[in-house]
């Protein structure tokens, strides 16, 4: 990330692209010839991310020229990143949340079948989540740029862009999972039970998938314009939500309450999210008509 805020993104993806051929030929190596089963993929793994960490470090350290950071730590900037950073963190946290407290009442109400219909579900799911993901960090660093140089309407245009490019993956992605599932879900099994308990989930946990991309660009947006507080607001949020619908639908409604806790979340986070949103975005428009009238009159 760092590369690539300091402009050298096709460095960045290259030393990720070779991660990931390392992984893969050392799985091999390691798994079929050595025969060391887990522990090679163990090792594949740890020996290919020290690859992609070593080589970044190299390209960054280079790519800074005379900007290499010197002197005492900075303890308030410190404090800063570690602010801006939280709402990845706990962005991330929230993968983990979710699936521990869906297996859990999912045994409750269901059985293991529906455990493991939910992990083919999320499997599927988490292909949008890696290209949302994708689309809300590209937009950051622009945007961040944008917001220091005080060029408030192309933030907007990228936003929007990047809007379109989010909801309109996300949609066709819900689109594709309603009129196909049977041949999407055959990707995964053949066990009959497995896949109608699958398509139930499919249908109903990701019916509103695009939301997903919708929370993770609004969070990313306010951490490129260093309003961390809101971003981890937001991030906080879209776990916190879950819980009151969590527990109680699935009183209600049984297995199906389960899988719709996330679909509803989702709806209540961005109407909550929308008008936060729409301020914010409202300010910058007022801050660019501001200084292009500025301008005029100085002209």
């Amino acid at each position: 990330m760092l590369l690539r805020n300091n402009g050298k993104p096709e460095i960045a993806t290259a030393v990720l692209i070779v991660g990931a051929l390392c992984n893969i030929v050392l799985d091999y190596f390691m798994i079929v010839e050595l025969r060391w089963q887990l522990l090679g993929a163990a090792l594949a793994t740890l020996i290919s991310q020290g690859i992609v960490a070593l080589g970044a470090l190299y390209f960054l350290l280079n790519s800074c020229g005379e900007n290499k950071p010197r002197g005492a730590l900075n303890l308030s900037l410190i404090f800063e990143i570690f602010k801006q950073g939280a709402a990845g963190l706990v962005m991330f946290l929230y993968f983990g949340f979710i699936i521990a407290l869906h297996n859990k009442q999912l045994l409750i109400f269901a059985s293991e079948v529906e455990v493991a219909a939910f992990a083919v579900v999320g499997y599927l799911g988490v292909i949008y989540y890696f290209i949302a993901e994708g689309v809300a960090s590209g937009v950051q660093p622009p945007i961040s740029y944008y917001f220091g140089a005080g060029l408030y309407q192309r933030i907007r245009i990228m936003f929007k862009l990047a809007l379109k490019v989010s909801l309109g993956f996300g949609v066709v992605m819900v689109t594709v999972f309603y009129l196909f599932p049977t041949y999407v879900l055959g990707l995964f099994s053949e066990d009959l039970a497995l896949l109608n308990a699958a398509e139930r989930g499919l249908q109903l946990h990701l019916s509103t998938l695009f939301l997903d991309g919708f929370i993770f660009l609004t969070s990313m947006y306010f951490v490129a314009v260093g309003k961390g507080g809101k971003a981890l607001a937001i991030s906080l949020g879209n776990m916190l939500v879950q819980l009151p619908f969590l527990y109680v639908l699935p009183l209600w409604f049984g297995v199906d309450g389960v899988w719709l806790a996330v679909p509803i979340s989702n709806i209540t986070l961005t109407v909550i999210i929308i008008p936060l949103l729409w301020r914010d975005l409202y300010q910058l428009k007022r801050a660019d008509m501001e200084a292009t009238s500025g301008d005029k009159q100085c002209a």
